[in-house]
Parts: C-alpha cells; sequence; structure tokens
C-alpha cells in the first residue's frame, strides 16, 4: 500500500497524496487524482483479467464457447463488482484516516502556537516586571541620601568609622553609619549616652541634648533609653528619660545632618511595629518611623486644649457673674423707694401743726326725747 500522504510542493507540509489544493498554503498541488490513479489501475486490472480469462480460456477448451462466453462474462462482473466494492470501502476508510490525521496535526500546531504565545507574553511580564523592579530600585537610591552624587563613599573616611566601631564597647549599641562625604559620622548610643563620631575631624564627643535644645529635659540617672535610626535614614527618633525611675519620658526627634533636636512629645514611650506610641493621661498620640504624628494629639495640643476648655469655662462663669449682677440691679430701685416714703411720712408728721385740723360739730348739752 503506497503512503496516503505526500508533501506539499510549495509550503513543504504533508498533506493527503490526492488532494489538488493544499489546505495550508492554498495552492495547487498538481497531484494525481484518485480518480486517474483508479482508472490506471481499473486497467491494468481489466488486463489482468484478460490474461486470466485467455488463460482459462485455454485450460477450458473442451467447453462449448457461447458457455465459456457466458460464464466469462458473468464471472467478469461478479470480479468487477467486488472489486468496485472493496475499492470504494479503501477509498472511504483512506479518506477518514487522512481526515483524522489532518485534524490531529491541527491541534497539534495549534497547542504548539498556544504554548509558544504563552511562553512569550510570559517573558514580556517578567521583562516588564523587572523593568518596573529596576526603576523603583532607582528611585528609592536618588532618594536616600546615601545614595547621591554629593554622598559617594569616602575610602578613607570609611577606615576611620569602622575602626572606631570596633573599638567601641561590645555593650553599645550602633544606630547609624554613615562613610561618606556629606554626613561622614557614626553615632552609638553607650552607658545612656549619645555619641557621635565625626569622620573628618576624627572627634568623638558625647552630645548634650539639653544643650541643643533647651526644651529637652533629660533624667541624669537614665538617660537616652534607647534609639532608632528612620526608614528614610535622616532622622534619630530617641525615647529618653524625663524623671527618676523613668516615670516619665521624651520622644526626641535628631537631625543627623543638622543636629537639629526636635522635642515631640512626653509621656509613657511605647516601641511599636512601625512607630511609636505616646500615653499620658487621658490622651495616646500615634507617631511613625520618622516622628511625624499619624493620630492622637501630641503633649502641647492636649495642654491647649485643656486651656481652651479652662478659658471657656472662666468665661462662662464671669458670664453668669455678670447676668447675675444685671439682675440685681434691676431689683434695686424697689427696694430703695420704700425709704424715701418712710422719710416722707416722718417729715409730714414733724410739720402736722402747720396743717389746719378739721372744725369738729358742736354736740347739744342735752337733749330730750318725747315718747306719746
Amino acid at each position: 500500500m503506497k503512503d496516503r500522504t505526500a508533501k506539499c510542493p510549495k509550503c513543504g507540509k504533508e498533506i493527503f497524496r490526492y488532494a489538488q489544493i493544499c489546505p495550508y498554503c492554498k495552492s495547487e498541488t498538481k497531484f494525481v487524482s484518485i480518480d486517474d490513479e483508479q482508472s490506471q489501475s481499473r486497467v491494468e486490472e481489466e488486463m489482468k483479467i484478460t490474461s486470466e480469462e485467455e488463460s482459462a480460456s485455454s485450460e477450458e477448451k473442451n467447453l462449448p464457447a457461447a458457455k465459456d462466453q457466458e460464464n466469462a462474462t458473468e464471472s467478469l462482473e461478479k470480479k468487477g463488482k467486488k472489486k468496485h466494492e472493496g475499492r470504494m470501502k479503501k477509498y472511504v476508510d483512506h479518506l477518514k484516516e487522512d481526515a483524522e490525521k489532518v485534524h490531529e496535526k491541527y491541534d497539534e500546531k495549534i497547542g504548539r502556537r498556544y504554548s509558544k504565545s504563552t511562553i512569550l507574553i510570559s517573558t514580556v511580564i517578567i521583562l516588564l516586571s523587572l523593568t518596573v523592579l529596576g526603576l523603583y530600585i532607582a528611585v528609592q537610591m536618588m532618594q536616600h541620601e546615601t545614595f547621591g552624587q554629593s554622598t559617594t563613599i569616602d575610602r578613607e573616611m570609611k577606615l576611620r568609622i569602622d575602626s572606631v566601631e570596633n573599638s567601641v564597647l561590645k555593650d553599645s549599641k550602633i544606630l547609624a553609619k554613615f562613610p561618606d562625604r556629606k554626613r561622614h559620622c557614626l553615632l552609638y548610643l553607650q552607658n545612656n549616652e549619645l555619641h557621635y563620631f565625626n569622620g573628618a575631624t576624627k572627634v568623638d564627643s558625647t552630645l548634650n541634648l539639653p544643650e541643643l535644645n533647651s526644651q529637652a529635659v533629660v533624667d541624669s540617672e537614665g538617660g537616652i533609653l534607647d534609639a532608632y535610626l528612620s526608614t528614610n535614614e535622616q532622622y534619630l527618633v530617641m525615647i529618653v528619660s524625663r524623671k527618676p525611675g523613668n516615670t516619665e519620658c521624651g520622644l526626641y526627634r535628631l537631625n543627623i545632618e543638622s543636629r537639629q533636636l526636635d522635642v515631640i512629645d512626653q509621656g509613657q514611650v511605647i516601641r511599636e511595629k512601625d512607630g511609636f506610641k505616646v500615653t499620658s493621661g487621658r490622651r495616646t498620640a500615634i507617631y511613625d518611623s520618622t516622628g511625624d504624628k499619624i493620630s492622637g494629639m501630641t503633649g502641647k495640643e492636649m495642654d491647649d486644649f485643656e486651656a481652651k476648655l479652662a478659658a471657656e469655662a472662666a468665661a462662662k462663669a464671669e458670664k453668669e457673674k455678670a447676668d447675675k449682677k444685671s439682675e440685681e440691679k434691676k431689683e434695686e430701685p424697689k427696694t430703695e423707694k420704700e425709704p424715701e416714703r418712710e422719710k416722707a411720712t416722718e417729715k409730714v408728721s414733724k410739720d402736722a401743726s402747720v396743717v389746719t385740723k378739721p372744725v369738729e360739730p358742736v354736740v347739744p348739752e342735752k337733749i330730750d326725747i318725747k315718747i306719746k
């Protein structure tokens, strides 16, 4: 049996060997059609049949010629019908198998295309995500001063700062290290005191917070309890003891570059995951890692609020007092007129002798009453 597929002369893809038009490139294949091939096969079969008949006729020479002809024609018709039915069945089977093969190949190609498109889309997504991530990192590096052009790392200062860092006590806490040309310093906490090493001047000094800000109060026994570097690496946020026994603490913020100290709040300071919580009495304030307020009221705001309430209460009391005085003034004329009347009566009584008395009628001395 011959192969049922053949390559297209134009696109080179395997198609049905009897197809006159390629289903992929839509071009003419100029293949031999199945009808032509069947006609050729029929001619060959007829020639074969005739040769068989001739051999059969040579074998059956003893039979009459008419009978031999009839038997030969009948056998030829029967054989022709059987062969035709067999060829048609084979042709239908071939068409079914070829159609199935074409469908399978089409499905495979579609699946490959989908797989290729999926790989391409995933590759594009990965490249875009990497680009976005690179841009984000670049922006973060530009925002952080430690990565700017003016903050290039100085190798000599780095060696100085590293030597000081290695020489501090083991129980000390390194807070921030900037081996760059802009800040070139090392900040560390030792014995509850803040130390500042200047890499340019090679001077290691202790920062006195009240000298940086007169409003800052530091208990000599407690000192600086802890300190944290802000996320933007610009500030150092400190929890400082203000009263003995750490009964009251202060939340202070130091600008590392300018050394400006800000008194943020005071009360009971609690370090949280992303910031600080300060409670004092009835109020609570929340601050982020840079010391900026998120919610609540600061101590100053609470004092201003209480002062406002006290002023409003005092103003209300003054108003009530003024209203009471005005009511008393309205009642005063009634009470003052009565003594004036008394004085007038007294005056009249004193001058009563001047006023002429009424003349009394003359009463007869004796009246006789006669009864009849």
